[in-house]
């Protein structure tokens, strides 16, 4: 009867605790799975974001790196240039000027990116770092003090087990000497239809008083054993399920607090990537002034370089030594024209070849032709009156809505106005072209204004 009592009772516990694990155990594998999975995400989140940082650190290094060596190479032809004619070494210092101020902006890039965006964009990876890996310590350290548990579950289980089949088989011994003395316990356990025990002489004979109290006394610890494992394994159990909990509110934490950090770190990293967007133009400002110079080679330096300091001043000496005659030739009758009245200035827009240079000819015989002029005009009249001003304004080519343009062109290098009626260009200006002047000088618009500007300075757009 006691054995049946026991059986039953572990029986109980055995299926209720079966019962109150399985579904939980259900629900915190499923969770354990979600958790890992989200886990991994936010790693390769974490992961990309600092080879991204990692790169833009380089980024950063190249450009103070490409910075130093634009620098260094500036010095380099600012002191070779201390050994050529001053022509030439003009030049030269304005390439290697270029050079230093190309270097400048790519230092400042370089500064502004590491400032902005590479130091800030670091120190919230590493605060995320921190706090991601505080939140899988605290979900790995619930997960082992479950896994404890469990297994403290599994031993105390196999234990159990293990006194109740000891006590069984010591509570049958015990029936069976029970039985031999007393006759009406074999009958009351054949009353309960349980069959009776075979009897077994030798055995009888054998079992003498001091080995029956001996197994008595093992039947009795074999029962308290039964208890104490039996107490055992129902506190190890409740004690799985309380960390089972805590796991579960441990992922259940460490999920939101993960999901929040991987949004922040999104939020930080378009904020940082629009920065760096922004800082690009800056860096290119100087960039895009320069890109029509980019494909010129230094041959094409040097042939500009002595075209501008050796051709053209001999272009304008020659011609200042023909204007010179030809204004000899001309000379009594221009004087007698001015005497009746009946002269004519020359246009204000009569600048000569279309080279960019100076609006005045370089001439040795400038300073002699304009004294002898002031000379005649002092001989023969007492002022020489000046062309009225809204007579030169009106003598101006001006383009009217009618005018269609002739096509468009684009500028290639710098060129600052000498006259009001002149365009200042800049390298990648866009210019409508309204009228081709033969003597290179072309008339269009740029900018919502109209003006002239030399021909040489711009190429055709097709």
């Amino acid at each position: 009867i006691y054995t049946v009592s026991v059986r039953a009772r572990a029986s109980r516990t055995n299926s209720f605790i079966t019962k109150l694990r399985r579904p939980s155990d259900k629900n915190a594998q499923q969770g354990q799975s979600g958790f890992e999975e989200l886990r991994r995400y936010v790693k390769q989140g974490d992961d990309f974001s600092k080879e991204m940082l990692a790169i833009l650190q380089e980024r950063a290094e190249a450009e103070i790196t490409y910075a130093k060596s634009l620098s260094k190479m500036a010095i380099k032809l600012n002191k070779a240039c201390r050994e050529v004619p001053a022509n030439s070494a003009t030049s030269w210092r304005s390439v290697a000027a270029e050079m230093e101020a190309r270097g400048e902006i790519h230092r400042q890039f370089s500064s502004s990116m590491a400032e902005e965006i590479v130091k800030p964009l670091k120190v919230i990876m590493e605060n995320q770092y921190k706090a991601r890996k505080a939140v899988e310590a605290t979900v790995d350290k619930s997960g082992r003090i479950l896994t404890d548990w469990r297994s403290s579950e599994a031993k105390a289980k196999a234990k159990c087990s293990s006194a109740t089949k000891k006590n069984e088989k010591l509570q049958d011994t015990g029936l069976d000497v029970r039985i031999q003395r007393s006759p009406s316990l074999g009958i009351l356990h054949h009353g309960n239809g349980l069959p009776l025990p075979a009897r077994n002489p030798e055995k009888e004979e054998r079992l003498t008083e001091k080995e029956k109290a001996k197994l008595e006394s093992k039947r009795r610890k074999a029962e308290e054993a039964v208890k104490r494992a039996d107490v055992e394994y129902y506190t190890s159990c409740v004690r799985a399920e309380r960390a089972r909990v805590e796991y579960e509110k441990a992922i259940g934490r460490g999920s939101t607090v993960l999901q929040t950090l991987d949004n922040q770190r999104r939020i930080h990293m378009r904020t940082y990537i629009d920065n760096f967007l922004k800082l690009i133009p800056y860096a290119g400002e100087f960039t895009l002034e320069s890109d029509s110079t980019e494909d010129t080679t230094v041959l094409d330096i040097k042939n500009d370089a002595l075209i501008k300091h050796f051709i053209r001043p001999g272009l304008g000496r020659s011609r200042s030594v023909v204007e010179y005659g030809s204004r000899s030739e001309t000379l009594p009758s221009s004087l007698n024209g001015k005497t009746n009245g009946s002269g004519r200035d020359s246009p204000i827009w009569d600048r000569g070849i279309a080279d960019g240079g100076s609006n005045q000819h370089d001439s040795d015989f400038d300073e002699f032709s304009s004294h002898d002029e002031d000379d005649d005009c002092t001989r023969k009249s007492d002022k020489c009156p000046p062309t009225p001003l809204i007579t030169q304004i009106q003598q101006i080519p001006q383009v009217t809505e009618n005018n269609k343009s002739m096509g468009r062109c684009k500028a290639i290098y710098n060129y600052t106005p000498k006259l009001y009626d002149e365009l200042e260009l800049n390298p990648g200006d866009i210019i409508e072209i309204h009228v081709k002047q033969e003597d290179g000088w072309w008339l269009g618009a740029l900018r919502d204004r109209v003006g002239i500007f030399p021909a040489t300075y711009v190429e055709e757009i097709p």
